[in-house]
């Protein structure tokens, strides 16, 4: 009998030892035990793909920015996944309508933290809108990238949005000092729009002047959604015993309007103005001699010596109508948020919105095509921009500026 147990206990002995020298099964079917370091993300997938909600307008009278944002962010898609894909998986777009007011924006937000397996958002340009359609983004805990540029949004602390542009405080500063410095002016007038980005401009402008040593001469503000006539502003700001004009606007119809207005006016000394007037959607626009001599921090230049600047510039306009023409900034803000989304995700090694939230705050000099970006405590991610100014119709590049 103690030989029959003793034999038993060897058989049961046996059985233990081989399953315990036995590699477990993956569940991962994609992992056949020999793959290397499980670790590394690029040889595991996640189960989950990278899926990018964008927030743009697909409809309306601005459907010409949703075309260009299509048009840059599809090239991107399909070009990380001619290379291999996010964590051996393609990348997905989804995009959604912002429509042209507050409550379709919200709609959109909405629509897009509830589509299943969305990784983050991107969108959109309007401070405003991020602003009112933060709660949804914290409350979902699926990262966004706002294109808006307020020091309002950083004022929210919300650990899911994060502004791939640089902030207006540190673009207005060094603007105020530009104008104090290098112009000269010392009794400048402000012209604002009295939104969150034109209120966070003018006070940071109004801070940094007065610490230089200078007086406001002439403080006027605006609200862009009722303002068409720009004649009663321009004819105070003539009235005042000012040596310059800083002008806080967007570069759409306001921006369009003062630009004529002061021009009209024959307005001749230095004009500081927002960074989204130093770009090639304005200028365009603007009739010969408007917004002549403006000048602000410009925050894309496509004669930059950016590595790959010259081949995205061909790619992007050989795609959609030739009507698009050049890339703009709004849309090459896009191409790179694809971009480092996907580089968030390969550094957390998990497309989940939490990862690629963490991700984000591990990322470092990821150059793209309009900057460079890198994790700050703000949340803002932009590393730099060019001093430039408006002459001849046509946007003068000047030095490269970086933040602090």
């Amino acid at each position: 009998m103690k030989k029959l147990l003793a034999l038993l206990l060897a058989i049961v002995l046996c059985f233990s030892l081989a399953a315990c020298n036995k590699t477990p099964a993956s569940d991962d079917p994609g992992n056949t035990g020999n793959e290397g370091d499980n670790n590394d993300p690029g040889t595991t997938t996640t189960g989950e793909p990278l899926k990018i909600g964008i927030l743009t307008a697909l409809t309306g009278a601005s459907k010409e920015t949703g075309d260009r944002t299509r048009r840059a962010t599809e090239l991107a898609v399909e070009e990380i996944n001619a290379n291999g894909g996010v964590l051996g998986q393609d990348v997905e777009l989804v995009y959604f309508d912002v429509g042209a007011d507050q409550q379709s924006f919200i709609n959109a937000l909405q629509a897009a933290v509830n589509t299943e397996g969305i990784s983050a958002t991107i969108g959109y340009s309007n401070s405003t809108l991020t602003v009112a359609g933060s709660e949804i983004i914290r409350e979902s805990e699926i990262p966004n990238i706002t294109l808006g540029n307020s020091s309002g949004i950083i004022a929210l602390e919300n650990p899911y949005l994060w502004q791939c542009r640089l902030p207006d405080t540190i673009t207005t500063e060094i603007l105020a000092k530009i104008h104090f410095e290098t112009y000269g002016v010392q009794n400048p007038c402000i012209i604002w729009m009295t939104e969150a980005a034109g209120q966070s401009q003018h006070d940071t402008y109004v801070k940094t002047m007065e610490s230089l040593g200078g007086k406001i001469a002439g403080d006027f503000g605006f609200d862009r959604t009722t303002t068409s006539d720009f004649t009663p502003i321009m004819t105070q700001v003539m009235a005042t015993e000012n040596d310059g004009l800083a002008i806080f606007c967007t570069n759409q119809q306001d921006g369009v309007l003062l630009a004529e207005t002061v021009k009209n006016f024959g307005y001749d000394k230095p004009v500081a103005t927002s960074s989204g007037n130093l770009s090639y959607a304005f200028v365009d626009v603007l009739t010969d001699g408007a917004g002549e001599g403006w000048f602000g921090i410009s925050e894309f230049n496509l004669d930059a010596d950016t590595p790959g600047l010259q081949d995205y510039i061909t790619d992007v306009m050989a795609r959609g109508s030739a009507e698009l023409g050049r890339p703009s900034w709004s849309e090459t803000a896009n191409y790179d948020a694809v971009y480092y989304l996907a580089a968030a995700a390969e550094k957390a090694g998990s497309a989940d919105p939490e990862s690629i939230n963490e991700g984000l705050s591990q990322l470092s000099d990821e150059q793209g095509k309009m900057t460079s970006y890198s994790y700050h405590d703000d949340h803002s991610l932009a590393n730099y921009g060019w001093i430039a100014e408006i002459k001849g119709g046509e946007i003068n590049f000047g030095e490269q500026v970086f933040r602090d």
